[in-house]
């Protein structure tokens, strides 16, 4: 393969001129696509603790597709790709491409332990990584999350360096 360059004579008054050469580029192949950005899906019945986690996020993790709900039942519907309505974000989200899932884990209705064991019958842990967010953080509690389908338990408040 040939490989062509140019060169620049750079003036300098009063000293050599020194030129400086640059190889070109040769054609190179197309790289793949990058892989899509990962998706959060957050999930806190608290509106003040579920912004405070967004915004969180999305310093962090810029330009990655932060979804927040306020009941686990909505982000299951947009995970299990059984959403339809605008409540659930659009609906029919699925997790075609990669997706975590932060949740808190004490909820009325549906509990974020519970979420787990749901989306546990569709995904497996490395297909859905599920990371449970909670105040209580007792080994009890830790070993419940494990054992309903989470890998990880993040005491609140959640740190930046904990993400």
């Amino acid at each position: 393969a040939r490989e062509a360059s140019f060169t620049q004579a750079v003036p300098s008054p009063g000293l050599a001129q020194p030129s400086l050469s640059f190889p070109s580029v040769p054609n190179s192949p197309v790289l793949p696509a990058p892989p899509p950005p990962l998706r959060v899906v957050l999930v806190d019945d608290s509106a003040v603790n579920r912004a405070v986690l967004q915004r969180l996020l999305r310093l962090i993790l810029v330009g990655y597709d932060v979804r927040a709900f306020e009941r686990a039942m909505e982000a299951l519907a947009e995970l299990t790709g059984s959403c339809s309505s605008s409540s659930c974000g659009g609906g029919g989200g699925g997790v075609g491409r990669r997706t975590v899932v932060l949740t808190d884990v004490q909820m009325p209705e549906m509990s974020g332990m519970e979420l787990a064991v749901a989306l546990r019958q569709s995904f497996t842990p490395a297909e859905l990584p599920i990371i449970g967010v909670t105040a209580d953080s007792s080994a009890a509690l830790r070993l419940e999350c494990q054992q309903a389908g989470m890998q990880a338990v993040l005491p609140k408040p959640v740190m930046r360096d904990a993400l």
